[in-house]
């Protein structure tokens, strides 16, 4: 999503909110009950899903105020 999103505004105007390190491909996880996957393979680290010129928060969002067009962090 954050790839889509940086095509429509300019660069360092997308942020990403997210504490973790890693992204987990949570549909390839019904893959890896069935056995065609391995776990890691859901597994991908957050600098490599991430467009390059958005800007990573690395914290949880604590509230977020649409109206104010703001966020609340931990």
């Amino acid at each position: 999503m954050s790839h889509r999103c940086q095509k429509l505004v300019p660069k360092g105007q997308v942020a990403v909110v997210e504490p973790a390190d890693e992204h987990h491909y949570q549909p390839g996880y019904t893959l890896v009950g069935g056995g065609l996957y391995k776990l890691q393979q859901c597994k991908t680290p957050m600098k490599r899903v991430l467009h390059p010129d958005n800007v990573w928060i690395k914290q949880a969002a604590k509230k977020i105020n649409p109206q104010e067009n703001s966020i609340e962090l931990m």
